[in-house]
């Protein structure tokens, strides 16, 4: 029976190899193959692993035991078959595809068709010879291709698939080439199409459409390939598109319906049911027994979809008293115009970014649903980026406009999310661990999408079911600092005030035994979201590097540094060869300096923009994106934008400089103008902000 601590490496395992890291993944492994030596999955996984780093010997013995275990069949003869072939092993390669090819009904067409192709070379020794030289050519190849020198490269890729008619990767590399540096369409199409006949493989099929494109936009324009000084637009595109796909395979993973299922689950032993949930922090279980009945309470931008995964994982208790322990419902509260109809739970809408009176009754709704628990209850808390505005009780003696004064204040004057969070704790009567306080003794389980960076638990949402480890004077300290203690209201100062004196309880610390049977799980953050964007970029074919989830600092000072990377790979491969992907997240501020009107990502792409137009050399093939995961930048429709100097050059056609749309903060009217925006509309899910570089 496979335990907690095998499901456990085989989870670190599997994202080592995602993330590129095959020694990492293949101890992991070695970790799992000692508990279960003879588990189909950890054989299967470690051949993929080794292979990956280049142990053809080692995988071949992975398959061997694999096959000694549990017999031939078409996918173990096949792939025996590939090393063997890999390797110059001639009759070796010859006997396996002979045996896969006799199992008539296995293997699709296409894959058939390959092995078809290798087994008549095997059985010509001289073509078979002339096979080997293939693999020097490719390899040659990829140092040319490395080296900037994209002809050569493409000869080389053309001399290895001649000598090798099967090398369907060397057929595709060489139209990659062809299609996205060179320019020539009509070339690469002839090559993804000879690939795609060896291989249906998603990455092949996908460049044969892109080619096609590139060729019907080149007749559509009467022949011609290139603008802008020779710059590529289809290459351009691609880019874009690509950017795009791994943006979006990045807020696939943290799809927040999708998590809370993942997070829950039921184990039965001995007539006891528990349940089960597991976050990336840790895990907790809560034998059914001990409780008469689970609640809901939930807010923030990810409230509905994360209510309805709650609702499909609960599918199997009764919704209703006398059957034992039953799903009571409960209230969750969204952004506005993000709501959605749930079978049992109530849905309530609110402000977002600046809290209104929807928000001020949203909190008191869950308070007042919250009230009157016992130690029979469990209560499930959804919490997700955006709460600390959805969900607003004013602490007594201040009113809305107070709050919403000096919260937006603090956000004009560039102070990160922490500090804003620290002052609002103090100024309300729900955040800093008060809404849990307020729910005890009941047990409280909070599944938690982060959109903090680092993660910190008393930071997201303003932490209203967190111990808070601030004080009221570290609130007097943070708006002292940003300089606006003179412009709050005489309530918020007074209140703070008073609060450092000691004249004000204080909210709950760590300790507070409310919170005893209080815990806290993260079930999304964006570090998952990068690992799953860096998945998506290797499988595009790029050389992948992620490089920090907790990026912060000035929008418009990061984005030199995402530039300086991006000119080193086009100038001299460094970090990555090419084609390169670098991946970064986290969240960034901008200190508004005039009256116009975007986000921080479309700052920090505008501000890549004007770093480029002042020195656009080392800049061909390069395009940047940042964008937010929760489809709005700022208070805007657009989640972000796209950089490149294709687009500089638009621009300034159309009159635009970056440099004066920048000194007034007025990202989204340039991006507007020249086409740069990039529009996802609300993803239901926030984990802060991503920034993808590629270049071809």
């Amino acid at each position: 029976m496979r335990t907690i601590r095998d499901a456990f490496y085989e989870r670190m395992g599997l994202n080592a190899y995602v993330q590129g890291d095959y020694a990492k993944a293949e101890r992991w492994f070695r970790k799992l193959e000692a508990r279960e030596p003879d588990s189909l999955r950890v054989l299967r996984n470690l051949g993929v692993i080794l292979l990956a780093k280049g142990d053809a010997e080692g995988a071949e013995k992975m398959l061997l035991r694999e096959e000694q275990l549990y017999g031939a069949s078409f996918h173990r003869h096949a792939a025996l078959g590939d090393l063997a072939y890999a390797r110059g092993r001639r009759k070796e390669a010859e006997r396996r595809y002979a045996a896969a090819l006799a199992e008539a009904e296995a293997g699709s067409a296409a894959t058939r068709k390959l092995m078809e192709a290798r087994l008549a070379l095997c059985h010509d020794e001289a073509a078979f010879e002339r096979t080997r030289g293939s693999l020097g050519r490719f390899g040659e190849a990829e140092a040319a291709r490395a080296a900037g020198d994209a002809r050569r490269a493409v000869r080389l890729f053309d001399e290895a698939a001649e000598l090798d008619p099967t090398n369907w990767p060397a057929l595709n590399n060489a139209g990659t080439i062809l299609l996205n540096e060179l320019g020539k369409a009509e070339e690469a199409l002839e090559r993804f199409n000879r690939a795609l006949e060896l291989s249906r493989a998603p990455q092949v099929a996908r460049n044969v459409e892109l080619a096609e494109a590139a060729v019907a936009r080149s007749a559509a324009r009467g022949g011609e390939a290139m603008s802008d000084h020779g710059e590529d637009k289809a290459g351009e595109e691609r880019l874009r598109a690509d950017a795009e796909a791994i943006f979006r395979a990045a807020l696939a993973c943290v799809e927040p319906a999708a998590m809370v299922r993942r997070a829950l689950s039921f184990e039965t032993h001995q007539g006891e049911t528990t349940l089960v949930a597991r976050g990336q922090n840790g895990e907790e279980r809560y034998a059914l027994s001990d409780f008469d009945r689970v609640l809901c309470l939930g807010f923030g931008k990810a409230a509905v979809p994360m209510a309805r995964g709650l609702e499909e994982a609960l599918v199997s208790l009764p919704d209703s008293p006398g059957a034992g322990i039953w799903f009571a419902g409960g209230i969750v509260a969204t952004k506005s115009g993000q709501a959605g109809s749930l079978a049992h739970i109530r849905v309530l809408e609110a402000g977002h970014p600046v809290p209104d009176d929807r928000s001020v009754l949203a909190a008191r709704t869950l308070l007042d649903a919250g009230r009157g628990l016992s130690e029979r209850d469990l209560v499930i808390v959804l919490v997700s980026g955006g709460g600390s505005a959805i969900l607003c009780a004013p602490a007594e003696g201040l009113t809305l406009e107070d709050k919403a004064q000096a919260t937006s204040l603090l956000l004009a004057s560039g102070a990160p999310i922490h500090e804003v969070n620290c002052v609002r704790k103090h100024l309300s009567a729900v955040k800093g661990g008060r809404l849990a306080a307020s729910l005890a003794p009941a047990s409280v389980l909070a599944l938690v999408l982060s959109d903090v960076v680092g993660d910190e638990l008393d930071a997201i949402a303003s932490g209203p079911t967190v111990p808070d480890p601030t004080s009221f004077a570290d609130a007097l300290d943070v708006i002292n600092r940003r300089g606006i203690r003179d412009r709050l209201s005489r309530a918020v100062l007074g209140r703070l005030e008073a609060g450092a004196k000691g004249a004000l309880d204080d909210t709950p610390k760590p300790g507070d035994p409310r919170f005893a049977r209080v815990a806290n799980l993260l079930v999304g953050t964006n570090r998952r979201a990068l690992e799953a964007a860096a998945e998506a970029a290797r499988g595009l074919g790029y050389a992948t590097l992620a490089l920090s989830s907790r990026i912060t600092g000035e929008a418009r000072e990061v984005a030199l540094v995402y530039l300086g990377i991006g000119k080193d790979i086009v100038a001299s491969g460094f970090p990555e060869a090419r084609p390169a992907c670098v991946l970064a997240g986290g969240e960034t501020t901008v200190t508004l300096r005039g009256p116009g009107r975007g986000g921080r990502n479309q700052e920090m792409a505008l501000a890549f923009l004007a770093a480029l137009s002042r020195a656009p050399r080392d800049a061909e093939g390069l395009l940047f994106l940042a964008a937010s995961t929760d489809g709005q930048d700022g208070p805007t429709d657009a989640a972000g934008a796209f950089a490149s100097l294709r687009m500089l050059k638009t621009a300034r056609r159309l009159g635009l400089e970056p440099e004066a749309y920048l000194a007034r903060n007025d990202s989204y009217a340039f991006f507007e103008r020249s086409g740069g925006l990039f529009r996802t509309g609300p993803t239901g899910t926030n984990v802060c902000d991503l920034q993808i570089i590629l270049v071809r």
